[in-house]
């Protein structure tokens, strides 16, 4: 699944504030209306995507430690997926790649509650390769190939003593990790978090009470529709997002009317932020809250009802602290 381009939200139709519908949406748009009109080198625009194909293990794979994709669970069979990683990267240069590699997670069932449970060792039949393309989008539809082998990675295979085939080199082990790098050419450079507090050399007591706080501080927004709240305390994060992706005035309203149209979901109930752990991304500089029960979901869920069943939606949020001291700060 996707973690850095994922943005579902889901609440409830009416403000808490007494607003309509139409126009808490109608906010959204005014704070989000001009993210295009800044975006430069339009012209010389470049877009890197990830190939991953991934079987038979769960997995994180990173860029500039940054998570694109991530799996735990049940593993029947492979992933295979691209994935846009722009948004990782904040400048020319080299970039770095991970890919952290685990035993299937069963989910089971403990007291009514879901939980994940590792198997002890990575199987035999676990398959892992990656690699990285430079595309561009053409405004009047299609894509250029730029550079189809910017870099490849596969894990390696040796050949089983038992029945002559290929298997997981690695197999046998509880985690491995494979990492390295690659050069990438955007026209753009961007702050992000490159000069922002590293958290992990912060007392983690303090730190989980203050993200805890963030969190809940979002949980009430989404539950009480507050969608210009969230639209405003993301609007930095979304102008780098723009930036990175080279919208267009048209990119900018379907990307706007595509958040208004998940933020319509009705009759939302928001899980309460609980079972929780923190995970630090961009070497220390980048926090987020995750549940500690199943792996791969967020602590931003909430359920509901739809025709006879109850689903769920997820935020996918990513903070930094800018200056010492600072308040922490949406950066994803």
């Amino acid at each position: 699944m996707n973690r850095v381009l994922v943005l579902i939200l889901s609440l409830v139709t009416m403000s808490g504030w007494g607003q309509t519908s139409e126009e808490m949406d109608n906010k959204v748009r005014l704070i989000w209306r001009d993210l295009d009109k800044n975006v430069k080198y339009r012209d010389e625009q470049i877009s890197y995507h990830a190939q991953i194909f991934i079987g038979a293990c769960n997995y994180e794979v990173l860029i500039n430690d940054f998570p694109i994709d991530i799996y735990f669970g049940p593993a029947n069979g492979a992933s295979n997926g691209s994935h846009a990683i722009n948004t990782t990267i904040l400048k020319s240069g080299v970039q770095t790649w991970k890919i952290r590699v685990y035993p299937i997670h069963d989910r089971e069932r403990i007291d009514g509650n879901p939980y994940d449970i590792s198997r002890p060792l990575i199987e035999e039949g676990a398959r892992v390769e990656f690699s990285v393309e430079a595309l561009r989008f053409r405004d009047e539809g299609g894509v250029d190939i730029l550079d189809n082998k910017v870099f490849a990675f596969s894990a390696p295979l040796v050949t089983s003593e038992k029945n002559g085939s290929n298997v997981f080199a690695d197999a046998g082990k509880p985690y491995v990790e494979y990492s390295g790098t690659f050069i990438a050419k955007v026209p753009y450079e961007l702050k992000g978090w490159s000069e922002s507090v590293d958290l992990s050399k912060e007392k983690i007591e303090k730190l989980t009470e203050e993200v805890e706080g963030v969190y809940n501080k979002y949980r009430n927004w989404m539950q009480n529709r507050q969608l210009d709240k969230i639209a405003e305390s993301k609007l930095n994060a979304e102008k780098e997002r723009a930036q990175v992706l080279f919208y267009t005035r048209a990119d900018n309203e379907q990307h706007t009317a595509s958040f208004i149209k998940m933020a319509g979901q009705s009759g939302i109930q928001m899980l309460p932020i609980e079972k929780s752990k923190i995970k630090f991304y961009g070497n220390g500089r980048v926090i987020a809250l995750e549940r500690s029960d199943v792996l791969e979901l967020p602590s931003l869920i909430g359920e509901y009802e739809e025709n006879g069943r109850m689903r769920m939606r997820y935020l996918y949020i990513y903070f930094h602290r800018p200056n010492p001291g600072a308040p922490l700060e949406v950066i994803r």
